[in-house]
């Protein structure tokens, strides 16, 4: 029998307050959350104005050239609030994981330091476009604004290809696959890395064999190591302690002889070797982007942004039309046709196609997320298996491994410590079930925003006109794109412990550990909302007028 409600809310809050560093990772979900409502609209409204002008090139009407002109107008004004919010978002990364840079830095500076050119690519030609916009011919107009929607794309994808590796980081092997089930016992999951023949050379492979080690040689004569991420996690740990190899669980992995050469060596000595050749091998400037769920959630990500901007469109000239229109009412309608229509197909390609993919990678390659998200467990009153009587997991076991009857993770299955070591305070590793009523809700409300988007698209077309009732909901799509779009990160980042590197580092190594006290955090939690909500307020204010 499932839990009851009060079992279920409890359960729900223990979990999730057990997580080590709360009050940052909130503090850190408020900011972050504030930067990407403002950032959807840079990445979503430029590719909307750009395929306005392709309409007007091919018809003419001037009718698209001025609503391009109005999009790229509201996206200057949102393109410039972005930029603070991010900057905000970044002095929480500094202050509050200030060590994450020093623990994972030679991995994703790369992607990092490429995302300032795209934001530079932005600036410079944003300006050129909203400045140049009535002194250029209409290609170069066109040209303009693709270049604005790559950069933002370009941005986003340098951005994923950070958040990527730290969701599933390059080399990760699962802990679950549908053929053989649960591979915890087996010290899975694992890390991949390549050692350096001088360092494997002083390894003992009948004791790395008794450490749950796998160490094989490639075709390419490399060595390669699996190492099960209770071992990853705890040398990183004894690096960032200032552990010497005498006092490491190195030491009983070496040869006699190596012990005596290699004794009084600080851990990260040896670390940074082994990681610095795997580095090597794979290029320094593309380790991340083989993130095994990279380009998905690039895509995805995209997506999310084109369907936030194409509602937010769409409730505004809705909006229009409830106060009645004016002299503009046939331009409103004839807006919010087109910007109706975009969002309608652009929801559809995000559901079945994007998100499609990026929960295919998930499943495979983060499967105790998969088992959070599906709920697979009598803890709790489970969405898909005690409401919608198991066929969701049915159809996820389909979608995502080909048969009805392929296995889901059990989250009952998964080591509540399988990340733990001797030596550090034992931690929940799951994904905290929280994780399964967000994306619940957040599939709810995207099929019905589609289902009705659908609905309203053909009344549109057929009738020309729409009623009160209707013009009020595309009116409060926006609202609920955006909660959609939200609860789509809840479900991506609760339970990976921000600024953390999966199967690598913990917020122990990543956290500020003089960070400020839980009054301090609260004040500025409180302070960025306020702020939110007045750049929300002054941003419509400015572009309704």
């Amino acid at each position: 029998m499932p839990a009851g409600p009060l079992e279920t809310i409890r359960f729900m809050i223990e979990q999730w307050a057990s997580y080590p560093e709360a009050s940052s990772r909130l503090i850190s979900a408020i900011g972050i959350d504030v930067h990407w409502i403002i950032l959807q609209y840079v990445v979503g409204l430029p590719f909307i104005a750009f395929i306005a002008q392709l309409i007007y090139l091919k018809t003419r009407d001037r009718f698209w050239l001025d609503l391009a002109r109005k999009l790229v107008k509201g996206f200057v004004i949102v393109f410039a609030v972005g930029a603070a919010t991010g900057t905000a978002a970044e002095f929480g990364l500094i202050l509050l994981w200030p060590n994450f840079t020093e623990a994972g830095g030679k991995w994703v500076y790369f992607p990092f330091y490429a995302e300032i050119y795209a934001f530079i690519m932005e600036v410079v030609f944003v300006y050129f476009l909203y400045y140049g916009w009535g002194k250029v011919g209409d290609k170069t107009r066109l040209i303009l604004t693709m270049l604005v929607f790559v950069g933002a794309w370009y941005s986003a994808a340098m951005i994923m290809a950070v958040n990527s590796f730290m969701v599933a980081p390059t080399g990760l092997e699962p802990g679950w696959t549908p053929d053989q089930g649960a591979l915890y016992d087996q010290g899975y999951p694992r890390i991949s890395v390549y050692v350096p023949p001088e360092i494997a050379q002083a390894l003992d492979p009948e004791k790395l064999a008794a450490a749950g080690i796998v160490v094989r040689t490639t075709a390419d004569g490399l060595i390669e190591a699996s190492l099960p991420i209770k071992v990853t996690y705890r040398l990183f740990w004894e690096a960032a302690n200032g552990y010497r190899i005498e006092d490491s669980i190195l030491w009983g992995l070496l040869t006699e002889e190596a012990k005596q050469q290699l004794a009084g060596t600080p851990v990260s000595e040896v670390l940074d070797a082994i990681m610095n050749y795997t580095l090597e091998v794979y290029d320094p400037l593309l380790y991340t982007f083989h993130s095994p769920v990279w380009l998905a959630s690039v895509a995805h990500t995209i997506g999310a942004g084109v369907v936030v901007s194409a509602y937010t469109v769409a409730g505004v000239y809705a909006l229009r039309l409830l106060r009645g229109g004016g002299a503009g009412r046939e331009y409103s309608l004839r807006a919010l046709k087109f910007a109706l229509t975009f969002a309608m197909i652009a929801i559809v390609v995000q559901g079945a196609l994007l998100g499609h993919e990026q929960a295919l990678v998930i499943a495979h390659y983060v499967p105790e997320k998969l088992a959070a998200i599906e709920g697979t467990t009598d803890q709790v009153i489970s969405i898909s298996r005690h409401i919608l009587l198991g066929l969701p997991e049915r159809l996820v076991a389909f979608l995502a491994y080909g048969s009805f009857n392929a296995p889901l993770p059990e989250y009952d299955e998964i080591p509540q410590d399988y990340c733990s070591f001797p030596g550090a305070p034992v931690t929940e590793c799951r994904p905290p079930i929280l994780v399964h009523y967000a994306y619940y809700t957040k599939v709810g409300l995207a099929v019905a925003l589609a289902l009705f988007s659908i609905y309203a698209a053909a009344v549109l077309h057929r009738k020309g006109e729409l009623g009160k009732r209707s013009l009020a909901v595309i009116a409060a799509s926006p609202v609920m794109a955006q909660l959609v779009s939200t609860l789509g990160w809840v479900v991506r980042e609760v339970g990976r412990k921000p600024f953390t590197i999966y199967g690598i580092f913990t917020p122990a190594e990543a956290a500020n550990p003089a960070g400020p006290d839980m009054l301090s955090l609260a004040l500025i939690g409180i302070y960025l909302v306020v702020l939110l909500a007045v750049l929300a307020w002054a941003v419509w204010r400015f572009l309704w007028r």
